[in-house]
């Protein structure tokens, strides 16, 4: 009986099969609508269920490749835009350590100024206070010079 039922479905099948196929042939074989009156109802309706799925699948999986291809070309244009952030922050930091050096250098100097001036500047204000010193004196001096002759 198996050998029955195989035969008689691969029948079927190839006679549909060539029936959508072959456009010479659709004169002699019976249209869809006669395919579907003698199959039943049921059949046709799993027939275009089957189609309808296997068109939801196609577009689903073209909206897939779609949405990958985008997601690929944003995270390639967001490395580009990071790549080219993070060379400019190395061009930064760079400027900043020679900036830094050169600011280094410049107050090295300064404290070598300032150590070779600070014996002199001692040794200046020390000559302001004598000479304030004695410049108070004279005038004091003088003052009283002035008030005896009057």
């Amino acid at each position: 009986m198996r050998g029955v039922r195989s035969k008689k479905r691969l029948g079927d099948t190839k006679s549909d099969g060539q029936a959508r196929t072959d456009p010479a042939n659709d004169e002699n074989k019976p249209s869809m609508m006669q395919a579907t009156k003698t199959r039943g109802e049921g059949e046709l309706t799993t027939a275009k269920a089957i189609q309808n799925l296997s068109n939801n699948i196609k577009e689903m999986q073209n909206e897939v490749i779609t949405l990958r291809n985008d997601i690929k070309q944003d995270l390639s244009s967001f490395k580009r835009e990071m790549n080219k952030k993070l060379e400019e922050v190395s061009t930064d930091i760079r400027n900043h350590g020679s900036r830094l050096t050169e600011a280094e250098q410049r107050l090295n100097k300064l404290e070598t100024v300032n150590v070779d001036l600070k014996e002199p500047l001692i040794s200046c204000l020390k000559q302001q206070k004598t000479l304030k010193y004695l410049n108070t004196s004279l005038n004091t001096r003088t003052s009283r010079r002035f008030s005896k002759k009057k």
